[in-house]
């Protein structure tokens, strides 16, 4: 089995190549973003190195698909995860945890153990931060490629919805970032939908 640092070079050269421009919020920095809140929130549930692992790779491949397409993008990373780790001889048990952790970030995210629940609030882990804003922004932008009629209310609609129907499943998240989501959806609330 490759160590970590080899399959992410792999991938992370993988995307960087194939992914198209306009993906302005799904692009590697966020692939990347969401390994390191990976390991933070691993640490913080206490999990092993190895499990740590596990939840890397699943996130290192979570948005892969996006190489294929957007549209269930998540079956699609799953399928690149299972062809690449099936040829590093990974364990079958351990390809189908890291598939059912890419599949709980499918939106709405239903999770439903540790590894889930660490990967999950570590793909939406933005909601709860002082940088919601920046990354809305990204993800406005990326969406208006693919709708390009979408205007600035529907958008904060969207939003709205969204956030309010969101969870999170770790303790971190429940106790750190839902106050932090909560006081960013207030502020959402109460700004104009023009963007």
């Amino acid at each position: 089995m490759k160590r970590f640092s080899e399959i992410h070079d792999h991938m992370i050269s993988r995307l960087q190549k194939g992914l198209p421009s306009y993906l302005k919020y799904h692009d590697v920095a966020h692939t990347e973003d969401v390994i390191k809140k990976s390991v933070l929130l691993g640490e913080l549930e206490n999990l092993s190195p190895p499990d740590i692992d596990l939840i890397k790779i699943a996130a290192l491949y979570h948005d892969s698909g996006f190489l294929i397409a957007r549209e269930d993008h998540e079956e699609k990373s799953c399928g690149i995860a299972d062809k690449d780790l099936t040829e590093m001889n990974f364990h079958k048990g351990d390809i189908k945890t890291i598939c059912e952790m890419i599949q709980a970030t499918k939106i709405p995210q239903q999770a439903h153990n540790r590894y889930q629940n660490i990967l999950a609030d570590a793909d939406l882990f933005y909601l709860g931060t002082d940088e919601y804003t920046y990354y809305a922004e990204k993800l406005y932008e990326e969406l208006k490629h693919f709708s390009p009629e979408i205007t600035a209310e529907e958008w904060f609609n969207i939003q709205v919805a969204f956030m309010e129907q969101h969870s999170y499943f770790t303790a971190y998240g429940k106790t750190v970032l839902r106050p932090v989501k909560q006081k960013n959806l207030r502020l959402l609330k109460n700004s104009s939908p023009i963007i």
